[in-house]
């Protein structure tokens, strides 16, 4: 503790030595540096300007919100490139119970039956017609 000590005193020592060495100026003596200059007072603000800004902006970002929103939609179109429009349609939904589901989908005629849960797709089996 005492060694402790003895290095904080000696760093104080050495880093107030300086501050206490300079001696502060006479009471009548007045420097260029300590002249008090007043800021200059800001422009007043016009309302209409803020106003057009806010409408500005506000457009701009529902123009941004609509363009990301017919980006989403486009980008989620289920079809594969080569699959035409109506050789898969869908029919009817059984609701097995709260996590369970029967879809019954149309193939260009032929019925297919497919299982989901809440993982996602469990089984899908071609109906055959006989």
């Amino acid at each position: 503790m005492n060694r402790f000590a003895i290095f904080l005193l000696a760093c104080l020592g050495f880093f107030s030595a300086p501050l206490l060495a300079q001696t502060p100026p006479p009471a009548g003596a007045t420097s260029p540096d300590l002249i008090y200059t007043p800021p200059v007072p800001p422009t007043p603000f016009s309302v209409t300007n803020l106003l057009l800004k806010l409408v500005g902006m506000t457009v701009f970002l529902l123009l941004i919100c609509a363009a990301l929103i017919l980006w989403a939609k486009r980008s989620q179109r289920t079809g594969k490139p080569g699959m035409k429009d109506g050789q898969l349609t869908y029919v009817a939904t059984l609701h097995l119970d709260h996590k369970n589901q029967l879809h019954l989908l149309d193939a260009e005629g032929l019925p297919i039956l497919v299982g989901t849960d809440l993982v996602g797709i469990k089984a899908v089996t071609p109906l055959n017609e006989e």
